[in-house]
């Protein structure tokens, strides 16, 4: 299971990087955390030390100049992307980690869930109308051959 770091991490249910948190823990994901002050929420502990594991994806919740420290960690633990939510854009670590192979994401990760639920439901439907058109086709068949020919 790929694992994603939350960094800003917070045990305040009104911050968003909590809601994340919680977001990505509802639907199955492996989530750990990185935050300025140490605690747990929804299961997740939040340390002050960024854990060197293998990391699909950091979603930053610090604001530009918070992240400075943290940028040596992130590149030497190379995720396959980086998410920079509202107010944590940051073109100089946006550029070092395209440099270094990164994919970098400008987006919040909370609307990026629903657009993918919202992607799968309509993928979903999309099947669903596709196969009542075959049935319905396949009836019409049935029906011409029954009563037309007969």
């Amino acid at each position: 299971m790929k694992t994603t770091l939350v960094l800003g991490a917070s045990i305040n249910s009104e911050r968003y990087s909590n809601r994340a948190i919680q977001q990505l823990k509802q639907n199955g994901h492996k989530v750990v955390a990185v935050g300025n002050r140490e605690g747990e929420t929804h299961g997740v502990v939040i340390t002050k030390e960024f854990p060197i594991i293998d990391v699909d994806t950091i979603t930053i919740y610090l604001g530009q100049a918070n992240q400075c420290s943290y940028y040596d960690v992130i590149l030497k633990i190379k995720p396959n992307r980086i998410i920079f939510n509202p107010g944590a854009e940051n073109r100089e670590l946006a550029e070092l980690a395209n440099n270094n192979g990164i994919e970098v994401i400008e987006a919040c990760t909370l609307v990026m869930h629903y657009s993918y639920l919202l992607f799968v439901i309509h993928y979903s439907l999309f099947i669903i109308h596709y196969l009542l058109f075959i049935v319905c086709y396949v009836l019409f068949i049935i029906y011409y051959l029954l009563f037309i020919v007969y």
